[in-house]
């Protein structure tokens, strides 16, 4: 199972944050969650931050370029 997320336009205050990790922790209970998974619309410091506690995620500038990376990623798991 692979993810995208798209948080282009997002504010990233204290409760999306918290949110973001109570889902994040219940798909990861959920069977057949996995890697890949991708996020667009986070830049800047932000971006270097998540990075920092994150892994396993690959952060993209685009949608196009999000998909084209989990598609490469699938495939290294056929």
């Amino acid at each position: 199972t692979v993810a995208l997320t798209d948080v282009t336009g997002t504010k990233l205050t204290k409760t999306f944050v918290d949110k973001a990790k109570e889902v994040t922790a219940a798909l990861e209970k959920t069977p057949g969650w996995g890697r890949p998974s991708a996020i667009v619309g986070i830049t800047g410091l932000q971006k270097a931050v998540a990075q920092l506690f994150s892994s396993g995620v690959h952060y993209a500038n685009t949608i196009e370029e999000a998909k084209e990376w989990l598609v490469k990623e699938a495939d290294k798991g056929r």
